[in-house]
């Protein structure tokens, strides 16, 4: 029988059950010891459950740890037989009193999973994990390598200069990579190298799912220093268990590098970590000039190839001590230089693009060279690293547009980089309004028949902004903002939504006023394939007549959108109505209105404001006018103003009319609860 004296303890917050089980039961194998679990109400002993305090007989370990609860660990020596009792404690003792093995134990737990999915959060990312290593192994330099997916992890103390580490591990890697292989367990070296200050080397295999041999933990202590001990062995043959993990989560295959999301984390456990408040450091965005054109002209391997080198650049000795880089996506890159203001910044910049300058993208005996654009902002903050990104990318577009091979540095006063960096914040806010009602409001102007009151009018549906209805202006930010990143046709969905819903509660009354509704469109909805369905679908479930919907399209859109003439004549097949908005300012004004089968033609207000002054604009509304009847289609006049305009136009035989002299936009709504509005 075994007996159990208590010799040290310590406590850990866990919460994933297979690190917890496995880590346990290795660790109390290789040392030699128990090591005894205490948490919620049930005991584990060795990994395994022991002992339950609750009533339960069979307790499943795999169902112990749903929600992170504090566990306390015990750790014991192993008493048998006289002999075999001091054979055992002189070898768990031959390293570290069991003190230590508690909290080697607890230190293990801490660097472990977070959650039972094993998902990564703050502190659990690679290079956090180097970065543990060297500090709780006492190191002055730390690395994993992993080759065959070209990943490197490296963290120095500031007493390493940045070449000598380069240096050490450039010599090092491959041979103590093939030692490990060779023996299979770590390779530990406590003799003076002339060659490495370093005199004390530790590596450990990395395991890969094949159950061999992928990669290398390698440390380096100070000539100075403890040799490495059988227990630092032990328990970095621990950690390297954690790294085949992580390795696979966290860094791109093929340029070794971390993935955006792993550097945000890493920048902030650094902050978090960090003593003084907010320091000031620098984000630098880089972007290989005419990527495209290599992939184009040289194949794609060729550009894997210079992504490659260009990721090796901000591998080595570039890199600054405490530096962060990682691969954001194609031939962009992002660096954090703690501590680095913008000069040091754009010395950095500047070294980086003499070296992307020496490499070549070369087939054959052709080569072309190579340069890349650099955008630096700074940041203080783990919470501003986000926008300290998007300014840095900003800036880094900017250099590419003002002639590439350059560094330019994000300022609030250049007028190109805040436009772009608007435009970022006007996505953002399009994306929100979007999601959150209440973001973007419906107005309608009145669109009435020149003759007088009686007859058939309309509502044309306009879009507001919360923050823009008090003014009754179009959020033109927002809108250009969508137009720019392909995001009409998700708002014409949303007022096409909105819109439908509104007038359904009001159904009988428009029925009964010939009340149609025009609402815009973009090109882009019109060329999606399945925007006639979703449209009847949802007129249908509202069951007002598609006489009553008319879609505007502006004629700047229709001149682009020539395949969308299909899926115009099957909408007005089934009973929808089309208007040409803007007419006559486009290029192919007459093609336009020959080609698609529209009912209205709206003329551009810019004919329409001065008419009572200016012959030509009068000269242009008649004519219009005429080629409209001709086509038998009827004619809106934007713009009238005032009731003036209104009277020439209806002498000049448009059909209708909108504008102030109509009506002033408002609510939809209001409008809505106004059907009995007098017509002009």
């Amino acid at each position: 029988m075994s007996e159990l004296s208590l010799h040290g303890a310590c406590n850990a917050q866990l919460s994933s059950r297979a690190w917890l089980s496995n880590t346990v039961r290795s660790f109390a194998a290789i040392h030699r010891v128990s090591c005894v679990l205490t948490y919620s109400q049930t005991l584990v002993v060795n990994g395994r459950c022991s002992m339950p305090i609750t009533a339960d007989p069979d307790p499943d370990p795999e169902s112990l740890l749903e929600e992170e609860v504090p566990v306390r660990i015990d750790v014991f020596t192993r008493t048998t037989a006289a002999e075999s009792c001091l054979e055992h404690t002189l070898s768990a003792l031959e390293d570290a009193t069991l003190d230590q093995h508690a909290m080697e134990l607890a230190w293990l737990l801490k660097i472990g999973p977070c959650g039972p999915q094993d998902t990564l959060s703050d502190g659990h990312s690679l290079q956090c994990l180097i970065e543990e290593v060297v500090t709780h192994f006492g190191c002055n330099l730390g690395a994993v390598v992993i080759p065959e997916c070209s990943v490197r992890a490296t963290y120095r103390t500031k007493s390493m200069e940045a070449a000598d580490s380069a240096q050490a591990l450039e010599r090092l890697c491959v041979p103590l990579l093939h030692a490990v292989r060779r023996a299979g367990e770590p390779v530990v070296i406590n003799q003076f190298d002339r060659a490495c200050r370093s005199s004390h080397i530790l590596a450990v295999p990395v395991i890969g799912g094949s159950q061999t041999t992928v990669g290398l933990l390698i440390v380096f202590r100070a000539r100075e220093a403890q040799p490495f001990s059988r227990s630092t062995a032990l328990l970095a043959q621990h950690v390297s268990r954690r790294i085949t993990g992580l390795v696979g989560r966290e860094f791109v295959a093929t340029t070794g590098l971390p993935t955006r999301m792993t550097l945000e984390r890493q920048v902030s456990v650094r902050k978090s970590a960090a003593k003084s408040g907010r320091e000031e450091g620098s984000i630098l965005c880089l972007n290989i000039d005419r990527l495209h054109i290599v992939n184009e002209t040289r194949g794609f391997e060729a550009g894997d190839r210079l992504i490659a080198g260009i990721a090796k650049l901000l591998q080595g000795p570039l890199l600054p001590a405490g530096g962060l880089s990682a691969h954001l996506s194609g031939g962009e890159f992002a660096l954090v230089l703690p501590h680095t203001h913008r000069d040091g910044a754009i010395s950095i910049a500047e070294g980086l693009q003499r070296a992307a300058a020496a490499l070549a993208v070369a087939q054959g005996t052709d080569s072309e060279p190579v340069s890349v654009s650099c955008g630096i902002a700074a940041f203080h903050d783990a919470g501003d690293f986000q926008e300290g990104l998007a300014c840095a990318q900003l800036a880094c577009r900017t250099a590419q547009e003002r002639g590439r091979g350059r560094a330019e540095v994000f300022q609030r006063t250049d007028t190109s980089m805040i436009g772009r960096f608007a435009d970022g914040l006007n996505l953002r806010r399009l994306r929100e309004a979007l999601r959150q009602e209440g973001q973007l409001i419906l107005f309608a102007q009145k669109i009435v028949s020149v003759n007088g009151q009686g007859g058939p009018f309309g509502y044309e549906i306009l879009l507001r902004s919360a923050d823009s209805q008090q003014d009754n202006v179009a959020p033109a930010d927002l809108l250009a903002a969508a137009a720019r990143n392909q995001m009409c046709a998700q708002l014409d969905w949303w007022v096409l939504e909105h819109a439908i819903s509104e007038a359904t509660r009001y159904r009988a009354e428009l029925i009964a006023r010939r009340a149609w509704l025009s609402i815009n469109v973009a090109g882009p909805s019109l060329t999606d394939t399945g925007f006639v369905d979703r449209v009847h679908r949802l007129i249908c479930s509202s069951e007002l007549p598609p006489e009553l919907i008319t879609f505007e399209i502006i004629e700047s859109a229709a001149v682009s959108i020539d395949k969308a003439s299909g899926c115009i004549a099957k909408m007005c097949a089934l009973g929808y109505r089309f208007a040409l908005d803007d007419f006559g300012i486009g290029n192919n004004s007459l093609k336009t209105l020959t080609s698609l089968p529209v009912h209205l033609v709206k003329i551009d207000g810019s004919f329409v404001r001065d008419i009572l002054i200016n012959p030509q604009s009068e000269a242009t509304v008649r004519a219009i006018v005429s080629l409209g009847r001709d086509l038998r289609i009827s004619t809106v006049a934007e713009y009238a103003e005032n009731a003036a305009i209104i009277e020439r136009l209806r002498e000049l035989g448009v059909d209708y009319v909108q504008g102030y002299g109509v009506e002033r936009p408002r609510s939809f709504r209001e409008a809505l609860r106004c059907l009995d509005a007098t017509s002009v």
